[in-house]
């Protein structure tokens, strides 16, 4: 039985409004969503301050015993007064619900257990555990858990902090040898709720668990806060929401806003700790190649005032899209290196095909770079998201009349090829010719194609953009890399990566962009 997200929410407000402080993001929606499919095991990774327990552990608990009538819960977590809070919490959201709905106490009503009763007929039992409290032979009338929660159960305390190899270890065989083979074996479920603490973190594995459906939930996506009410990307948009909540309300208050957050872990030298609790990428606790002190930046990119807008459309789809037009890359000095006296280049990550909401969809990525007269890379712009066919022609239209690039490489094979199909019938019907062609591997392991990236690095050729958004979990990824292991989060890196096809060309002369026959594909 799968019920409305929207609708758990609505009867959440009606027992406990205090929850709800300010308008649901679109996110919450995805993350009942993902709670009502079908399968069995259920891993979701989401950043720090999105709400897990909230909406797993009040909500859709909530929504489980009333309207799903779950027969027996268990809830694990990292601490017993973490894991009791849960009961504490579902019990006045009961003795709320008991005014308006048909939900009242059963026989069992302590700090670590419930018994619930709906509709006069349907009994609900729910308890609570602990990291290292043994669940196995637990019964309630002669049942086995149908459902076990697993809300945060690593953490830095508790009786397996994580900091630790060991207790890593010890963990994970409390969690396989005894938590699950206490459920039902036909039909218990599991969801793990968590945000990654450590690359060796069980959470991290499950996620690379075939047998799991994941969610994951980074605070970035699309180059945008997901959650921009509570995360504003920027400290201007921080201040700004500050005064209109000062104007609403006469409330001064103090709104951190993600440049903020990760400027506190930079300053504290933790800024892995940012990526993973932030960005959802696990860190290796020393990276393998890629160095934090290698990273170096410019400023920003200075626009004119001047603003275009072109409209894109399909038979279903309409977009009006901003084109700015860049003047000077700014150095962190101030000083500016103008856009026409460098020659630039796009490269482009199809990410896998299908609808922004098909399971499993990887992001598409763009990259944008300049090269000046040295061959320095100034990388301008990292375009990414959970794009839909016509969503990647239009980005790539808007980058290419932003940065008038001299050509973008589209790696070529596969679904790959399809795509080039349809961004030449866009080209078509907008009239707009983008320089595209198509590159190959040539047999080149995408990791090989990242690690030559280093010698650019330790050179100081490469430069990112210090206020692109997108700019942090390029980090991430390239302190994630590792040479020997198969990365499934580098998007963004092997686009960075395909960059070097095209350095041979970096002292084309600056107006190789225009539309000349033999540069457009």
């Amino acid at each position: 039985m799968s019920i409305n997200p929207k609708f758990k929410i609505k009867t959440a407000m009606h027992i406990a409004p205090a929850i709800f402080t300010e308008k649901t993001p679109k996110f919450h929606i995805d993350i009942h969503n993902f709670l009502n499919r079908p399968s069995k095991y259920k891993a979701l990774c989401i950043f720090r301050g999105g709400g897990k327990t909230t909406n797993i552990n009040k909500i859709d608990l909530f929504s489980k015993v009333f309207f799903e009538h779950e027969r027996y819960i268990q809830i694990f977590s990292s601490t017993e007064k973490k894991a009791q809070s849960f009961i504490a919490d579902l019990k006045t959201m009961v003795i709320n619900a008991m005014r308006k709905y048909k939900i009242k106490k059963g026989s069992v009503w302590t700090k670590s257990a419930v018994e619930l009763i709906v509709d006069d007929k349907y009994v609900c039992y729910i308890e609570t555990y602990s990291n290292g409290q043994d669940p196995r032979g637990s019964t309630y009338e002669f049942a086995r858990p149908t459902l076990q929660i697993y809300d945060d159960i690593e953490s830095n305390v508790g009786q397996y902090a994580i900091r630790t190899k060991a207790n890593r270890e010890k963990l994970r065989d409390w969690f396989y040898k005894e938590c699950l083979p206490a459920l039902d074996p036909l039909h218990g479920k599991v969801i793990f709720i968590g945000t990654i603490l450590h690359i060796d973190s069980l959470l991290n594995k499950l996620l690379r668990d075939k047998k799991w459906d994941k969610l994951v939930i980074p605070i970035i996506q699309d180059g945008k806060s997901v959650w921009k009410d509570r995360f504003p990307l920027t400290r201007k948009e921080a201040e700004e929401k500050e005064k209109q909540i000062l104007e609403e309300t006469g409330k001064k208050i103090e709104i951190e806003s993600l440049e903020d957050i990760r400027k506190k872990y930079e300053d504290l030298g933790q800024l892995k700790s940012f990526y993973q609790e932030y960005l959802c990428i696990a860190q290796a606790e020393e990276s393998k190649m890629f160095k934090s002190e290698h990273f170096k930046y410019f400023s920003h990119i200075e626009y004119s005032t001047k603003e275009t807008y072109l409209e894109f459309k399909n038979a279903k789809e309409k977009q009006r899209v901003l084109i700015p037009e860049p003047k000077n890359i700014v150095l962190m000095d101030g000083a500016k290196i103008p856009i026409e006296n460098t020659v630039r280049y796009a490269t482009k990550d199809q990410g896998s095909s299908g609808s922004k909401t098909k399971k499993g969809n990887d992001d598409s990525v763009i990259v944008t770079a300049a090269y000046d007269s040295n061959g320095n890379m100034y990388i301008l712009d990292i375009s990414c998201g959970k794009w839909t066919p016509f969503d990647k022609s239009v980005n790539i239209m808007r980058t290419f009349k932003t940065f008038k690039y001299v050509k973008l490489g589209i790696e070529s094979g596969g679904m790959q090829n399809e795509f080039f199909y349809t961004i030449s019938e866009f080209q078509k019907s907008t009239g707009i010719k983008v320089p595209v062609e198509e590159v190959s591997h040539n047999g080149v392991n995408k990791n090989i194609r990242i690690a030559n990236l280093e010698v650019l690095f330790l050179a100081g050729k490469i430069f990112f953009n210090k206020s692109d958004p997108n700019t942090s979990k390029a980090e991430a990824e390239f302190l994630k890399f590792d040479i020997d292991i198969e990365g499934d989060e580098d998007n963004i890196i092997d686009t960075i990566a395909y960059q070097r096809r095209f350095q041979a060309f970096k002292l084309h002369n600056t107006d190789d962009y225009e539309d000349e026959d033999e540069r457009v594909w």
